[in-house]
């Protein structure tokens, strides 16, 4: 219940937020796009093979100065991986594969660095919490085997990094592009130490508040 009370007491925040957004010191911005998604091992650094995924949110940005900003929002991503199992059976050894999505729900605190006049590059970090919502499991040899259930740990940390570019479209409004990964520093389960990572490839749009 009290992870419930923390996400319900940040989706306020973020509503208190955007309520004082009436000056051009705030952004809002739609992103999204596809993600490459994998688990690493943070014993021995072994990464499972990949899978694609996506993500999706609103954020807020406020600018600090010309070349500063604070960025936080909400979003939906998926994370997963694919694994194999060996098993042995009368008729020799089965290779059986399933590919496993964690879905969250995702908010960071991004520390925000622009450059440039007009077509505006920038970097970003910082860390975020997530919170899972869904888990499935999917056979790909039995494509008819779908389980869902939540048996994962609901909350996890990490540290979210990105580069990208603003190319504006006219005073109110402009189209960013970016690259953002996010690295998991708690594990996906507990007694194991798996760790999520997802590479996004984000296409959003924003609107200056004047």
């Amino acid at each position: 219940m009290k992870n419930y009370q923390c996400l319900i007491l940040l989706l306020l925040l973020f509503i208190s937020f955007l309520g004082f957004g009436q000056s051009n010191k705030f952004d809002i911005q739609v992103e999204g796009g596809p993600s490459r998604i994998s688990v690493y091992n943070s014993r021995n650094i072994y990464h499972k093979p990949t899978l694609n995924g996506f993500t999706g949110g609103v954020y807020l940005n406020y600018n600090i100065n010309k070349h500063q900003s604070i960025k936080s929002g909400i979003s939906y991503e998926r994370k997963g991986y694919m694994q194999s199992l060996n098993l042995i059976t009368s008729t020799g050894r089965q290779v059986y594969e399933d590919d496993i999505y964690l879905d969250y729900l995702v908010v960071p605190l991004l520390i925000h660095a622009k450059f440039g006049s007009k077509l505006r590059f920038f970097v970003n970090g910082g860390p975020y919490l997530g919170y899972l919502v869904n888990q499935q499991f999917i056979s790909r040899d039995y494509p008819q085997i779908i389980e869902t259930n939540v048996t994962g740990k609901k909350i996890e940390l990490g540290i979210s990094t990105g580069i990208g570019c603003h190319f504006p479209i006219n005073k109110l409004l402009s189209f960013t592009v970016e690259v953002r990964n996010n690295l998991t520093i708690t594990t996906i389960y507990n007694g194991d130490n798996l760790s999520s990572n997802s590479t996004n490839f984000l296409f959003g749009i924003s609107h200056h508040l004047k």
